[in-house]
């Protein structure tokens, strides 16, 4: 069954190189790529495909974003369409190493240099519009999406018999002036390590599946989650390369180079919402209920210190 499915795909995938009207004399299955499917051609193309059983809404704005933004720093385009029922998106492969491929061979000073480049990249991107984007995408009033967030979750963990007394809590009586300022961009929201490509000189950025129009500090969470734990995002192939105190002092520099991000009166409450938020979904995705308790747990200890600090 295996071996018939990935024969199926290489068809498909040559199917569409024929469409396009580019040769080629080898396909290779990337062994990255967690939304859609990915391919790398003779070593100067990237295919992307949805993956089976997944909605084609992330590569369609993808494609979006391709055709609405260009910088020097991302993969050009060179197609997309639909054949045979299946939406696929053709690029410009980058050539280089993902950071976690050679973070770990970097001194410090070139890793200062590099995380320059990574602010600068973002900086770019924050710059540029977001009116390609769907209105689900955009979150121009955050006090309003936090809210609603809240909600939705009180709900969810209500239904599964959990506690929700310390999410009510902050809800009532933090949350608006937690989250009262705001600094609304096109953000990438996908800052981790295996979506940044070194060539030995120029940092390029990758998959932009995850763009969304947001204040500018929410950039900050999927980078501090890779912080956290620096493996987390890692392929397979590059776990065994990442160790945490390689790591240490990339937030200080992300502080001293792009301030602005940094730049609002509760960042960290803010921060340790996201994030809660953010990992509260994943353990809901997995049916993980020790995860869930202990995400609890974390949060009643975070709003018992804010009613002292606040």
């Amino acid at each position: 069954m295996k071996m018939c499915y990935i024969v199926f795909m290489e068809k498909l995938i040559k199917k569409i190189l024929n469409k396009e009207n580019i040769f080629f004399e080898k396909i290779i299955k990337s062994t990255s790529g967690f939304t859609n499917i990915v391919y790398f051609v003779d070593n100067n193309y990237v295919v992307k495909i949805v993956a089976p059983n997944t909605k084609p809404e992330k590569i369609n704005k993808e494609i979006s974003f391709y055709k609405n933004i260009k910088l020097n720093c991302m993969p050009k385009y060179i197609a997309s369409g639909n054949i045979d029922g299946v939406d696929y998106l053709i690029l410009e492969k980058i050539k280089g190493d993902s950071l976690y491929n050679i973070w770990h061979t970097l001194d410090n000073q070139q890793r200062k240099n590099i995380t320059l480049k990574i602010v600068n990249i973002l900086k770019e991107i924050h710059k540029q519009s977001y009116s390609f984007l769907e209105s689900k995408y955009v979150v121009n009033n955050l006090k309003d999406k936090m809210n609603k967030s809240f909600d939705l979750n009180i709900s969810i963990l209500k239904n599964k018999g959990f506690d929700v007394t310390y999410l009510k809590i902050f809800k009532q009586q933090y949350l608006n002036k937690v989250f009262e300022e705001q600094k609304i961009r096109l953000v990438y929201n996908d800052a981790h390590f295996d979506n940044f490509i070194y060539d030995g000189e120029n940092v390029f950025i990758i998959d932009f599946d995850r763009v969304l129009c947001t204040s500018v500090d929410y950039e900050l969470m999927i980078i501090g989650l890779m912080l956290e734990d620096p493996a987390k995002f890692a392929s397979f192939e590059n776990e065994k390369f990442v160790k945490k105190y390689d790591y240490i002092n990339i937030w200080l520099d992300l502080q001293n180079f792009y301030p602005e991000m940094f730049n609002f009166t509760y960042i960290h409450e803010r921060l340790y919402t996201y994030s809660f938020i953010y990992k509260l979904g994943q353990a809901f995705e997995t049916n993980n209920n020790e995860k869930i308790k202990e995400l609890l747990f974390n949060f009643e200890i975070f709003v018992d210190d804010l009613s002292i600090h606040m």
